[in-house]
């Protein structure tokens, strides 16, 4: 193997390549050649992975509840989708089937608009979504069919925090959807699962609660 080099102008690596028999070149080559394609792949699928969802129109194929819906992108992908900014009752809680059903009607025959935030822990796409210019979760709140998630308000604009804090207080004062009672929020709920105060599979108090 000739690189056109004098012997002295090749680096200490090149010589003792050269020095190599040629089945020993070959399999140093390959392995070379392994070590590059993978940190290759390594490379574009870290980036794919991270790259964040472009906003776009999708179609929706279920409604888990009222703030988590599975939807398909036009290319292809299926994508579990947290709403971002609230917190709607879960099924098994009062007001969890309204909060659902609300937002069924909100998604009736209608192809909404992402506007992906990040990804939370489930591996869910936490987004902003629109039908036109509607946005659906101030819409659930709006009709007492969430919360409004404070927790996560420093994510939110100026505006729109505005805009959720008045849906919040005209929803209360109406009485509308979960503000017809005294219902609980459910990241309180969801605390009292994880405490064992609650009963998995029914919405009943465990004996020593009831």
């Amino acid at each position: 193997l000739s690189l056109g080099l004098a012997r002295d102008q090749y680096t200490p690596v090149a010589h003792r390549y050269l020095c190599l028999s040629a089945r020993r070149r070959r399999r140093v080559t390959l392995d070379f050649m392994r070590l590059v394609l993978g940190w290759a792949l390594l490379l574009a699928t870290t980036t794919l992975c991270a790259a964040p969802l472009e906003p776009g129109i999708v179609r929706v194929l279920h409604v888990h509840d009222g703030d988590t819906l599975t939807v398909r992108t036009p290319q292809g992908q299926t994508l579990k989708v947290r709403i971002a900014a609230i917190d709607a009752p879960e099924l098994r809680q009062a007001h969890g089937e309204f909060a659902r059903e609300h937002l069924r009607t909100l998604l009736q025959d209608m192809q909404p608009t992402l506007d992906c935030i990040k990804s939370d822990r489930y591996g869910r796409k936490v987004c902003r979504v629109f039908v036109g210019q509607q946005d659906l979760a101030l819409a659930q709140v709006d009709a007492g069919a969430a919360w409004w998630y404070t927790q996560y308000s420093a994510e939110q604009s100026a505006a729109d925090k505005l805009r959720y804090a008045e849906a919040q207080r005209q929803a209360q004062a109406a009485g509308r959807g979960l503000w017809a009672d005294h219902a609980e929020a459910p990241w309180d709920w969801r605390k009292r699962i994880k405490m064992g105060q609650v009963d998995r599979k029914s919405t009943r108090l465990n004996s020593s609660h009831e």
